[in-house]
C-alpha cells in the first residue's frame, strides 16, 4: 500500500524538487566555512583575513590590556576554527595597550625652570618645548605659563609645555662718537646714552693727542641694546723717536 501511494506521489515530489533547486518553494542555506585566527593581528590585516575568508566584520570593541599591544587583536568570537556560515559576522576586541594612570598637572607657573621641571618629574609627567619671551611684569628665568593647564587630567607620563621670561625687553639704543673727545668726556657721552664703558685700552698715536679716545666698538652709528658696553681705545703717550736719541748721544760723544 505504502509503496503504491509513494509511486503514485513520485511525480510531486519531483516537481518539488525542482521548485526548491530553482528557488521557488525552498532557500538553500550558504554552505559554512571554517573562521580564521585573528588574535594577535593588527586590526587591519584581521579585517582583511576575514574578508578574503568570505566573513565580514562585525562589532569592534576595544579594552586595556597589559600583554596584548595598542591595535592587535585580543579576542574574537566565533573564535578560531568554528564553522560559520559564509558571508556572517565576526566580532572583534582591539587592545587600548596598558591602561594608563592619570594624574593632576601641577601648578609651576612662579617657578624658575629647574624648579618647575623638578616638579613636573615628581608628578610623573614631563617637559615639553620651553620657550622663552619678554615679560615686564615676571623676572628673567621665571616660568609665565603652561600647557596643559594647572588642575587639569592628563596621562601618566604627558608632557607639558613651559614659557619661560625673558625679563622686560630691552629697549635699542643708538651708539654716540666718542672719537676724539677725552676718555671721561667719552664716558659721560655714553652713559647719557644708555650704555657702559667697558674694556680701555691705550695705544701710541703721532695723529692723535694724548688721552683723546682712538676708536670706538661699537662704533658710531651702530644700534644696540640699551645697557650694552663700548671699548674704547685712548691715545697715549707719543712714542719717542729713540733713533733720533742715540744721533744725538753719538754727537755729544
Amino acid at each position: 500500500m505504502w509503496k503504491k501511494t509513494l509511486t503514485r506521489n513520485a511525480p510531486l515530489f519531483a516537481a518539488g524538487l525542482v521548485l526548491c533547486l530553482f528557488g521557488a518553494g525552498c532557500e538553500i542555506p550558504p554552505p559554512e566555512v571554517t573562521v580564521p585566527g585573528v588574535t594577535g593581528m593588527e586590526q587591519a590585516e584581521a579585517e582583511e583575513t576575514l574578508e578574503d575568508a568570505g566573513f565580514t566584520l562585525g562589532d569592534v570593541s576595544e579594552e586595556y590590556d597589559d600583554e596584548v599591544a595598542e591595535g592587535m587583536i585580543i579576542s574574537q568570537d566565533p573564535e578560531a576554527d568554528e564553522l560559520l556560515e559564509e558571508g556572517a559576522g565576526v566580532d572583534l576586541v582591539v587592545s587600548l595597550g596598558p591602561e594608563v594612570e592619570e594624574v593632576t598637572v601641577p601648578d609651576v607657573t612662579g617657578m624658575e625652570q629647574a624648579e618647575a621641571e623638578e616638579a613636573l618629574d615628581e608628578a610623573g609627567l614631563t617637559v615639553g618645548a620651553v620657550d622663552e619671551e619678554h615679560s615686564d611684569e615676571v623676572d628673567e628665568g621665571i616660568v609665565i605659563s603652561q600647557a596643559p593647564e594647572a588642575g587639569e587630567t592628563v596621562e601618566e607620563g604627558a608632557s607639558v609645555d613651559l614659557v619661560g621670561s625673558l625679563g622686560p625687553e630691552a629697549e635699542e639704543v643708538t651708539v654716540p662718537d666718542v672719537t676724539g673727545m677725552e676718555q671721561a668726556e667719552a664716558e659721560e657721552a655714553l652713559d647719557e646714552a644708555g650704555l657702559t664703558v667697558d674694556a680701555v685700552d691705550e695705544e701710541h698715536s703721532d695723529e692723535v693727542d694724548e688721552g683723546i679716545v682712538i676708536s670706538q666698538a661699537p662704533e658710531a652709528g651702530e644700534t644696540v641694546e640699551e645697557g650694552a658696553s663700548v671699548d674704547l681705545v685712548i691715545s697715549a703717550d707719543p712714542e719717542e723717536d729713540n733713533t733720533e736719541d742715540e744721533d744725538d748721544q753719538e754727537e755729544e760723544g
